[in-house]
């Protein structure tokens, strides 16, 4: 792995907002995942990605924690703290599942209302001697979320939308620990602290336009409107994620474009450019790529009648990002779940 050196001039690089950067790959997650062939219902889908390494790394930080001597446990965490310095990790879980309501139709007009429950566990840490080169710091954020409620498919002709209403609750925790608190018995990663929870009503909407003459579909969300909130106050506050897009068919190929944005990152970081291409016979395999301004994103995925399987890698095109050397990324997603209809 390349690292950036431990010598780096503090004073030149601010420390930074861990929430922002979770959000940002949480987007693009959540827009990868969505993909350009959509599936409705989904049955069962648990999806995960992570970072290189991450595994590596928490087996190295409950190592160095369960060392009892203070002085063996001060040298095992600097050499750790130093062999990730200035590097981020990030972690995405989602099992999300649907089950199908009575199907309406009325002339033009379809209407499939499902019943859906997901729940989602996604973290991120950067270890880092931003501010203090001989205290270097561990950072980190962990959220965990479930959403339970109506998720709602309407096509009438060449107009599909989507709209969702349900009940959301969130929990999070962020912690900022350097290596004198770290010798002192401190955990880096403490599931514990996530016991205050905010509970919401939210909404999601959708439209989808198709163009037949022209091969182009285009596409607009608002997703997470908060309708109504109670509970703990969270540093993940309740900001809508938007996202536009435009595809393009030719033959075999999809070609899209488009942007996301939430207020905790610029409009640049959301916009993105990629390509599915598709093949039919026995099996359904499709490949599809994604390039953001700073990764490309890399997902073959297999399918057998409800059946969808495929592994991927979001690569760097830039490191570092921000002064963070940045890993690449595994992507794992299992759906069962109906051809859209």
């Amino acid at each position: 792995m390349l690292l950036l050196p431990l010598t780096l001039n503090a004073a030149t690089f601010p420390v930074r907002g861990e929430v922002n950067r979770y959000t940002l790959l949480r987007d693009r997650t959540l827009i990868e995942r969505q993909g350009v062939r959509s599936y409705s219902p989904v049955f069962f889908s648990p999806q995960i990605t992570i970072s290189s390494g991450t595994k590596s790394l928490i087996t190295e930080l409950e190592e160095t924690s369960s060392i009892t001597n203070t002085t063996t446990r001060g040298t095992e965490i600097l050499g750790l703290l130093n062999r990730y310095i200035n590097t981020e990790r990030y972690v995405d879980a989602n099992v999300r599942a649907e089950v199908p309501l009575p199907y309406l139709k009325v002339k033009d007009f379809r209407f499939i209302p499902n019943f859906g429950y997901q729940m989602n566990m996604g973290a991120s840490l950067s270890i880092s001697n931003f501010g203090d080169v001989s205290n270097p710091r561990a950072q980190t954020y962990i959220k965990k979320e479930t959403k339970m409620g109506l998720f709602n498919r309407v096509r009438y002709k060449d107009h599909q939308g989507q709209i969702n209403l349900y009940k959301m609750t969130r929990a999070d925790a962020a912690s900022v620990l350097t290596y004198t608190n770290l010798v002192s018995d401190s955990k880096v990663i403490n599931f514990d602290t996530l016991n205050q929870e905010s509970k919401s009503t939210a909404l999601d909407i959708a439209y989808e336009k198709n163009i037949p003459a022209d091969s182009i579909k285009l596409l607009g969300q608002i997703s997470e409107i908060k309708i109504s909130q109670s509970g703990a106050d969270i540093k993940y506050e309740h900001a809508p994620l938007l996202h536009a897009q435009i595809q393009k068919f030719h033959k075999s190929w999809i070609f899209f474009g488009g942007s996301h944005y939430r207020k905790y990152y610029g409009l640049d970081d959301g916009l993105y450019l990629g390509a599915d291409w598709h093949y039919q016979r026995l099996f359904d395999f499709h490949v599809q790529g994604v390039l953001n301004n700073e990764s490309v994103t890399l997902r073959p995925s297999l399918g057998y009648g409800v059946f969808n399987l495929s592994y991927g890698m979001r690569m760097q095109m830039i490191n570092p990002v921000n002064n963070m050397w940045v890993p690449s990324s595994h992507l794992i997603y299992l759906q069962i779940a109906l051809r859209d209809f």
